[in-house]
């Protein structure tokens, strides 16, 4: 968007008799017309700004640009603030498009590791999951959560359980991805027939690994509290099964919650 130069000085002519020829008019003239040419027209609806076509990869001073194929940059004082693609980014990430530095629209990352957000982090069971003849300890099929990546979690389960003497209930807590056994741990705390059943332990890397079980009579409430230390991607998951195999089945109920919160 050029703007009108004056290219001649018609007040230098100062004396009746001068004479302004007509190639000085045609210059002029030209300048008016390149400069109204390159600026967006206004209509009677108001202003409009047209069809901006960024083409250009090189980082200006202060504005768009095409930084990318389908990505639009903004630069402020030379130096990219922001980036419009499939999501927003926010910087200029150290590490790509989940780098140090990023709020990306699409996921949220912290330093570089995406991480779960905090205000979609419950899962509640809809119906209600029965096993009968089973002591194979499995994860439950609405408790599981994904881990993206490495970080502290804190996961809690409440879970509505039924039980009898014949089979018992066994529970544990599955990570299937890496992580510091030593700062992972698990407490259980199950109500039963003869009063409180409550049980330590850390959390395992394989299913049938380690469990807490419960024995006696329950319709009531089961609560965990772990702590993960995730050291790599994987999936948390609450799993149980009968302690003692029996037809008679054990369940978890519908509207059984898990938690989880990333706290670093």
């Amino acid at each position: 968007m050029s703007n009108y130069t004056q290219t001649n000085n018609f007040t230098a002519l100062t004396t009746a008799q001068a004479v302004i020829n007509g190639a000085a008019f045609d210059t002029e003239y030209g300048n008016i017309s390149t400069a109204i040419a390159s600026k967006i027209d206004s209509t009677s609806t108001g202003e409009s700004v047209g069809n901006l076509n960024f083409t250009s990869p090189t980082l200006p001073v202060n504005g768009l640009y095409l930084s990318a194929a389908n990505s639009l940059s903004v630069s402020c004082n030379t130096t990219k603030v922001a980036t419009f693609k499939t999501g927003l980014i926010i910087g200029a990430p150290t590490g790509g498009d989940q780098g140090a530095g990023t709020i990306n629209a699409v996921a949220y990352y912290v330093n570089g590791v995406a991480a779960v957000p905090l205000s979609f982090n419950t899962k509640i069971k809809a119906t209600t999951t029965s096993r009968a003849t089973n002591t194979t300890l499995s994860n439950d099929p609405d408790l599981v959560f994904a881990i993206p990546g490495a970080g502290t979690y804190q996961i809690q389960v409440r879970g509505f359980c039924t039980y009898t003497v014949a089979n018992g209930l066994s529970v544990n807590l599955n990570y299937s991805g890496t992580f510091t056994a030593a700062n992972s741990s698990a407490n259980f705390l199950v109500p039963n027939s003869v009063g409180i059943g409550a049980g330590s332990g850390t959390i395992s890397a394989a299913v049938a690994t380690l469990q807490y079980s419960f024995t006696g009579n329950s319709t009531g409430s089961l609560y965990i509290d772990a702590t993960l230390v995730a050291t790599g991607a994987g999936t948390i998951g609450f799993s149980w099964a009968q302690t003692s195999s029996s037809g008679t089945a054990v369940s978890i109920n519908a509207g059984s919650v898990m938690t989880i919160t990333r706290i670093a």
